[in-house]
């Protein structure tokens, strides 16, 4: 269990320390630092913000350092402290070199995508809704948080894939202008291919768990796996298109997953044919399809509910307020009604 939380210089949070219960409330007018605080356990967590942010551009604006510090029980560990800074720091009156992020687990350096796992969460915000609006990279990275948190090893080969294909670009580019031979892609080739098969096997594994259970309430739901099957045959079918293009066509960074719900008697895509409280219901379906992953792997996650109690109708609050009973749960809310409804069930943080 999370116990505290210490935040210094962190987006528009100057200094602030937080106690934890089994279910804390965090209420407080818009602007008032919420989402950041939840923002901060998150970056913890998993690596890296929810908010597509570089670590500099979460720094406040009068300060070159930023500290966040976070103190557990019943866990792996004692205390995180992880440290953002701009890459320098005056000593002395000379700027010298720092890392823009480093994390201190017990004390002992560790780099932050090595913990990532060591404190499971999921986060349910009104941001879940762009898995239908923002297209297939939001859908892609949705899977690949989870399956991170629950496997060292997905982590490491998607980011040498997605080095890797960095890199394939840059050469079919360059044989495109003639400057380098084609020769040159067997290597890329190759490694991008055994990457992508682990990628591939853990998306596919994620697929299969969550539709293990298709029920929540009395709709039904199903995910499906659009994979853009990479395969050396099919890269040398792909090749002198990829070269006119400059940009590598198939694989994992082109998959995708369609969300279903029964509409109408029969299973139709909430993208296309969902109401915007239907398509909610199915962000909610994933969430504790995810949450149930997660444990299946011996991992209890902490809740995150940001701002989110305010969206859902009387029936969807139910199921939201049936996750707490049996994980850590931090609430956010500016609205009195949410107050009201957590009043002596919870610890209640006032920002306002």
């Amino acid at each position: 269990m999370v116990d505290s939380l210490e935040i210094q210089n962190f987006r528009g949070i100057d200094k602030i320390t937080i106690k934890f219960s089994p279910l804390t409330l965090v209420f407080g007018p818009n602007g008032s630092g919420k989402t950041s605080i939840l923002e901060s356990i998150r970056l913890i967590s998993t690596g890296k913000s929810d908010r597509e942010s570089s670590s500099s551009e979460m720094i406040s604006w009068s300060s070159d350092i930023t500290k966040i510090k976070l103190n557990a029980s019943s866990m792996d560990f004692s205390e995180v402290l992880l440290t953002l800074t701009k890459g320098h720091l005056e000593f002395g009156g000379i700027l010298k070199k720092t890392p823009k992020k480093r994390l201190l687990v017990d004390g002992i350096p560790k780099r932050p995508t090595d913990f990532v796992g060591g404190l499971p969460t999921v986060i349910f915000s009104p941001d879940d809704m762009d898995y239908f609006s923002k297209g297939p990279s939001v859908r892609r990275d949705a899977a690949d948080s989870v399956l991170s948190q629950i496997s060292s090893g997905y982590r490491a080969n998607l980011s040498v894939y997605s080095k890797a294909l960095t890199s394939r670009n840059s050469l079919l580019k360059r044989i495109r202008e003639g400057k380098s031979k084609l020769m040159e892609l067997d290597w890329w080739d190759d490694l991008i291919v055994k990457k992508a098969e682990v990628v591939e096997r853990g998306r596919k594994k994620w697929v299969e768990h969550v539709n293990q259970s298709n029920t929540l309430g009395d709709s039904k739901y199903r995910l499906d796996y659009l994979e853009s099957k990479l395969s050396m045959e099919r890269l040398k079918e792909c090749q002198s298109r990829e070269i006119a293009s400059g940009t590598t066509l198939i694989g994992p960074h082109r998959d995708d997953f369609c969300l279903h719900s029964e509409l109408g008697g029969q299973m139709r895509m909430l993208e296309k044919f969902g109401s915007r409280g239907q398509q909610r219901m199915g962000v909610l379906w994933l969430k504790s399809r995810e949450i149930d992953f997660l444990r299946s792997f011996n991992k209890q996650p902490i809740l995150l509910l940001d701002d989110i109690m305010s969206e859902l109708d009387d029936e969807h609050r139910e199921v939201v307020l049936g996750f707490t009973q049996s994980l850590q749960t931090i609430v956010t809310t500016s609205e009195t009604f949410v107050l009201g409804m957590f009043e002596g069930k919870s610890n209640i943080v006032n920002l306002s």
